[in-house]
């Protein structure tokens, strides 16, 4: 009734078999082995770590500090950007890691972010002087920032090329107020505008070439003993928005009908490409409609597009025709933008562009002022004439210019100022009799820029130059029968 019962024998072993053997006492040091080729020296490359300040304003200086890890800044060791408009100044280097240095981002620089890079003569792994250049960059380093923002009303939304625009902007550089004595310096050519509490409000012509994008604008803040630029930063949310256009292109001699002003602060632009420097640029418009009772104004621009490097024009009239004169100084291509003075639009008109030679007058006043006695130039008009070198020495200074015509027909003579608007009026010309002081019947008074009036062969006209305003300065003058 029971099973059977076995048992299993394991042989004894003794855990003192699986023990670590006992460790003797440490025997004499052998001889030194041969010596090893020395290993590698500053294997990670030199490199730049940081740049204080990171921004930086537009056309301020200002004080940098540049760090950098394992570099071996010495003296004549370089600083620059990837954009030349960024100028460096007294840089001083304070150890082979560490140099400051003065940056000013000049007029024209690119806004956003700028790569840093430094030079350095190269040395070898021991740190002796070697052939080559150390070239340490940092991608990026330093942001450069506008001095103005869009407040967020009063800006346009968007403008074509060679539109009109509004702008209402805050200066943001606390160091430097921005003051009362405003001018445009750039981007747009400022047809009316004012400046109050660091805020300028205004409208403009944006240039013919402008890129595509946020506007560029920059306005220049004038002192007896300086003068300061402050640009737009274009990462403002009100900033204007620039939408291209295609100019028409004007055929000198030929006819452009049908062109239209219907809406508030249109313009229309124009293109045309002379082949010879220094000419004077007539348009004729035959107007219609609305235009009848609102003048044409505008500025040319150089091939560049900008009109701050041209000229602003306003027309004279006669009844239904408008007449506009220009000086093209350079050859190539040319831009012409044209509005109503009141922004009104409403009419129609036809345009012919006309092109000559200018010859020059010299406008310098003599040790003896001019007067309606003795008039600054008495000249032979037989062709387009620029004056040059011309200007009002005092508030109340007049200038006195006689000309004899050489056809009968319209004489139009027409006074610029440089950066002139369309407010306040710097200077005005009324054509009078031949001894400067009589008037014409019918009277051709005082009128900002440009007159015009009806003269015959072989008599003699003058020009009387004036500031309504008090205007001290220069100006050119051009003088012209029809082309």
């Amino acid at each position: 009734m029971y099973g059977r019962f076995v048992v299993s024998v394991v042989p004894f072993v003794s855990l003192l078999s699986c023990a670590d053997p006992v460790v003797g006492p440490t025997g004499p040091q052998g001889e030194a082995g041969p010596k090893g080729e020395p290993g590698p020296v500053g294997t990670l490359p030199a490199q730049l770590v940081g740049v204080l300040p990171s921004s930086v304003l537009a056309e301020r200086a200002t004080r940098i500090q540049v760090s950098g890890l394992l570099t071996h800044f010495a003296a004549g060791t370089a600083l620059r950007f990837d954009d030349p408009g960024i100028a460096v100044s007294d840089l001083r280097v304070h150890s082979p890691t560490y140099l400051t240095a003065t940056i000013q981002a000049q007029a024209g620089v690119s806004l956003g972010a700028h790569d840093l890079i430094v030079e350095s003569a190269a040395v070898d792994p021991s740190g002796q002087p070697t052939t080559g250049k150390e070239t340490v960059s940092l991608p990026r380093a330093l942001v450069v920032t506008g001095t103005l923002v869009a407040e967020p009303s009063g800006n346009s939304k968007t403008v074509e090329q060679g539109g009109v625009v509004d702008w209402n902007v805050r200066s943001i550089d606390r160091d430097s107020p921005l003051g009362s004595s405003v001018r445009s310096g750039g981007g747009v050519r400022g047809l009316v505008w004012s400046s109050l509490g660091g805020r300028v409000v205004g409208y403009g012509l944006v240039d013919a070439l402008m890129k595509v994008g946020p506007l560029s604008l920059r306005l220049v803040h004038d002192t007896p003993s300086s003068s300061l630029g402050y640009v737009l930063d274009p990462s403002s949310p009100a900033v204007p928005q620039v939408t291209a256009r295609s100019p028409v292109v004007l055929t000198p001699g030929k006819v452009q009908s049908g062109e239209k002003l219907l809406t508030g602060k249109q313009s229309n632009l124009y293109k045309l490409t002379t082949t010879a420097d220094a000419q004077l640029l007539m348009l004729s418009f035959a107007v219609e409609g609305g235009l009848l009772s609102s003048v044409l104004l505008g500025a040319t621009a150089p091939a560049t597009g900008r009109f701050g490097d041209g000229q602003l024009f306003y027309a004279s009239t006669n009844l239904l025709s408008q007449t506009v004169l220009s000086y093209l100084p350079q050859k190539g291509d040319a831009y012409a933008a044209v509005l109503t003075t009141s922004l009104s639009g409403g009419g129609t008109y036809n345009v012919t562009a006309k092109l000559a030679d200018v010859t020059t007058l010299n406008l310098q006043e003599p040790a003896t002022p001019d007067s309606a006695a003795m008039p600054l130039v008495d000249v032979m008009l037989d062709g387009a004439k620029l004056g040059q070198r011309g200007a009002l020495d005092s508030a109340v200074d007049v200038d006195y210019l006689r000309f004899k015509v050489a056809k009968s027909g319209r004489l139009y003579v027409q006074v610029v100022t440089p950066g002139q608007g369309l407010s306040p009026a710097t200077l005005a010309v009324a054509i009078v009799g031949p001894d400067c002081a009589a008037p014409l019947s019918p009277v051709v008074p005082l009128r900002p820029v440009q007159q015009e009036a009806a003269v015959s062969a072989g008599q003699s006209y003058c020009a009387v130059v004036a500031s309504p305003t008090g205007y001290v300065g220069p100006y050119q003058l051009l003088a012209t029968q029809e082309l």
